[in-house]
């Protein structure tokens, strides 16, 4: 997988992200219309339920870049001044709004609870925008990860899978199945987040060790591509059905999410579609870090003024991308000078 590769499984876990927080509810007939329905429920809702890999998509990605990295000269200097670039646009961001919670009324929500602020700024425990979890326990990876790729380059694929497999599992019990919470800010929600995303990074290792995208290409690449897509067209469709009917869960994710990776990244794309998913791929983090504004906390349920759900989606992508563009436009002079860091750094 290169980083072109990369940057559009980005693209498809940041659009597969936006989906699944706007339509995977079951209380859609109090936000939007359902004109099309398909088995009693919305189409939208299957779209919604096939999204839930998103996390697994970034966390793949970031476990494959740094086995791709790893071993190469500076790589821990490198993943530290990448990390601190992913911190200062999130502070812009944190800052625009909380500049735009006090135009909108709702400054109270930082001035009556600094604790709270406070750890947000440092990330140990983000609120107000719940898709802001990931940052920390991304950010523990980073810094962890010169010891998890030695460990992976060190120890046999099966052995690993079986770590992995034990992660997930116990991750995902203490997520969803048994709820403790020790303190306002920590529970073992946390510690389920955390184990189930060091899953999905390291099966991302994993993946480079096996070489395993280069060999889905290899085979894709025997298939006609009008039968590639066909074929991956009435399996995706058939996910969308078994998904929204019969597993209604966050734990098959991984399995759902590895099929549509591989079937972006193995197909023969025209140029246009692998431009769209580059696209999104650029804009992702900000995507990531904003979107949530406009569905809670500051701007509660505010895209679905929409009323349908492709022009809900459309416009919650319009607001994004336009946001995103001012992010990059105050952002990147800062940027450059946090990455040059470990250009000097080299010299």
């Amino acid at each position: 997988m290169n980083k072109n590769d990369a940057k559009m499984v980005q693209g498809l876990s940041v659009l597969a992200m936006v989906c699944l927080h706007l339509f995977c509810r079951v209380n859609w007939a109090e936000l939007y219309a359902t004109p099309v329905m398909l088995f009693g429920l919305p189409v939208s809702f299957y779209f919604g339920q096939i999204s839930d890999f998103c996390v697994f998509g970034f966390a793949l990605c970031s476990g494959y870049a740094h086995m791709t990295l790893y071993g190469k000269p500076h790589y821990y200097r490198g993943r530290l001044v990448s990390l601190l670039a992913l911190y200062g646009r999130f502070w812009l961001i944190l800052l625009l709004f909380t500049i735009a919670a006090a135009f909108v009324g709702k400054s109270w929500m930082y001035l009556d609870h600094p604790v709270a602020y406070l750890l947000t700024v440092t990330s140990v425990i983000p609120s107000y925008n719940g898709a802001w979890w990931y940052l920390p326990v991304y950010a523990v990876l980073v810094l962890a990860s010169p010891l998890l790729m030695k460990w992976c380059r060190k120890y046999h694929w099966l052995l690993l899978s079986f770590f992995i497999a034990v992660f997930y599992v116990v991750g995902y019990y203490l997520r969803f199945k048994k709820a403790v919470s020790f303190s306002p800010y920590f529970s073992t929600e946390s510690i389920g987040k955390f184990l189930m995303t060091l899953a999905e990074y390291l099966f991302g290792a994993v993946l480079y060790k096996l070489s395993f995208f280069e060999k889905a290409k290899a085979a894709a690449q025997k298939i006609k591509p009008a039968l590639f897509w066909l074929g991956s067209a009435v399996l995706i469709a058939a996910l969308m059905l078994v998904r929204a009917k019969f597993l209604r869960t966050l734990f098959v994710a991984p399995l759902t999410g590895m099929i549509l990776i591989t079937i972006l990244v193995a197909g023969q794309k025209p140029k246009p579609v692998s431009d769209f998913f580059l696209f999104f791929g650029g804009h992702s983090t900000n995507i990531w870090l904003t979107h949530m504004f406009f569905i809670r906390v500051l701007f509660t349920d505010f895209v679905f003024i929409a009323k349908y759900p492709p022009l809900i989606f459309l416009f919650m992508l319009a607001l994004c991308l336009a946001l995103s563009y001012a992010i990059n436009f105050l952002y990147h002079p800062l940027q450059k000078k946090i990455l040059r860091l470990n250009d000097v750094a080299k010299v």
